[in-house]
């Protein structure tokens, strides 16, 4: 494990976790950009580009505290248009699309 300059930590799993999101949303979106937190920016000058936290919370990852969750958006022509948050220990995912509002739900773990 190591930490970033503001002292939070990343983990393999982290890195793996953004590895796999980016190359799912590279095989499906092609021409989008990508910003990771762990791992990068990559056409960062394409008009969609997906943000990317594969873990937020890792602290609480690490301490084996389920308060973490994964976020992706989607930014579009420098606007903010979908957010997703993936809180995979409680089963629950949560979204925004613009014009489209919000939507949930609730998967039992296990």
């Amino acid at each position: 494990m190591r930490t970033k300059p503001d002292d939070s930590p990343v983990t393999a799993a982290d890195v793996r976790a953004e590895q796999v999101i980016r190359a799912t949303l590279t095989r499906h979106f092609p021409g989008y950009g990508f910003y990771g937190e762990e791992t990068g920016q990559h056409a960062m000058q394409a008009e969609n580009i997906w943000l990317v936290d594969p873990i937020d919370g890792t602290k609480s990852f690490v301490r084996e505290c389920p308060f973490f969750s994964t976020q992706i958006a989607l930014r579009r022509a420098g606007k903010l248009v979908l957010g997703v948050s993936s809180a995979p220990v409680y089963g629950e995912l949560a979204w925004a699309e613009q014009g489209a509002g919000p939507g949930s739900t609730s998967v039992p773990c296990g």
